[in-house]
């Protein structure tokens, strides 16, 4: 179980910094952490909108960090942006209310529509003693805070007009289905081949919800995989297993889910192993794995035994990893994680 207060931000500086409260925009534009953010908010008109004093709001602010890590760098990057677009993404990180943490429920997925109207998933943890806890939305981890005496944590940034939560990623959040998502990634087009040849595709637009670990194209041909390769597959000749275990139905599962789903399960004395297991058709199993915002996934036959293409000289599953900063990109219908290799060669599941 993570101890949530170890080597976070003071909360006595935090608080000391709210000494005089001011307006969501005002405290985000004054803020040297959210620079960026605040650009953003002054280019698509919502840095007024978070001044009203009349009105309320939730605010998840990416640090600068956060949107360096996107690779924007400087108030100008934003300009690469298309103005809709923009006005759409800030609008993600804005809700109509004031949402403490304490105001969560102590549950997975709480939905709470931000200002496109699109629901934002937030999940909540927290022990008795409050030194535990997780907050997650979107399956970013919200930043806590330590309090003075170090013994709880608070996420909450209280200003006049709002609650600020301060986010160390940028959410991945768009309105798109995943069928939607994935046409319009170049470097994704192989697995849509994939799921159109193997009879996956057509569930991706409507299907809801829809956790899907989708292999890269440089996974897919550093395996001998091409369009034109999969084109040529008897399907009839595979099990299922070799493309339906990266598309589950109905799950929807943020990478952090199994830590938090962890917690749970540890704070009422039940054991859990932070895997997700899917079954498939001719007894095979697709795992998700992974505890603390890492993960992977690999397949294991009826018998139990490891068969993924990665070699395991032990016989112990060796997970196939997902490609750094692309997990969590959540849809209208699910959310889709981009994996590096895949997890099932086609000979291990042939009839």
């Amino acid at each position: 179980m993570c101890v949530i207060g170890c080597n976070k931000p003071n909360y006595q500086s935090q608080q000391q910094a709210n000494a005089t409260l001011q307006n969501a925009g005002d405290y985000i534009n004054n803020n040297f952490d959210y620079t960026l953010f605040a650009a953003a908010l002054k280019k698509t008109g919502f840095l007024d909108t978070l001044n009203n004093p009349n009105a309320s709001f939730t605010v998840f602010v990416p640090t600068n960090e956060a949107f360096n890590a996107d690779s924007i760098l400087s108030p100008s990057d934003f300009d690469k942006i298309p103005i809709d677009t923009l006005r759409t993404m800030m609008r993600s990180y804005i809700l109509r209310q004031k949402l403490f943490f304490s105001d969560i429920p102590a549950n997975m997925d709480n939905l709470y529509p931000n200002l496109n109207g699109v629901n934002l998933y937030l999940s909540a943890f927290s022990t008795s003693s409050g030194y535990t806890s997780f907050f997650l939305v979107d399956g970013v981890r919200v930043t806590g805070f330590t309090n003075a005496a170090g013994n709880a944590t608070t996420y909450d940034v209280p200003q006049a007009n709002a609650v600020i939560h301060v986010l160390p990623t940028v959410m991945k959040s768009n309105a798109y289905t995943v069928q939607d998502f994935l046409t319009a990634r170049p470097d994704l087009s192989d697995f849509v081949a994939a799921c159109k040849h193997f009879n996956l595709w057509d569930g991706l637009k409507t299907a809801n919800p829809a956790t899907v670990y989708a292999v890269n194209n440089a996974g897919m041909e550093g395996r001998g995989l091409t369009a034109d390769s999969i084109a040529r597959l008897d399907t009839s000749q595979y099990y299922p297993a070799l493309f339906s275990g990266y598309v589950e139905y109905p799950h929807h599962l943020f990478v952090w889910d199994l830590t938090v789903i962890s917690a749970f399960a540890n704070a009422t004395g039940v054991s859990y192993n932070s895997n997700a297991i899917f079954p498939l058709a001719g007894g095979y199993s697709f795992i998700m794995t992974g505890t603390y915002g890492g993960f992977g996934c690999y397949m294991i036959d009826l018998a139990g035994n490891y068969i993924g293409p990665i070699p395991s000289p032990y016989g112990y599953p060796e997970t196939t990893p997902y490609v750094p900063g692309e997990t969590d990109f959540t849809c209208s219908n699910g959310v889709v994680h981009i994996l590096s290799d895949l997890v099932v060669l086609p000979s291990a599941v042939h009839k």
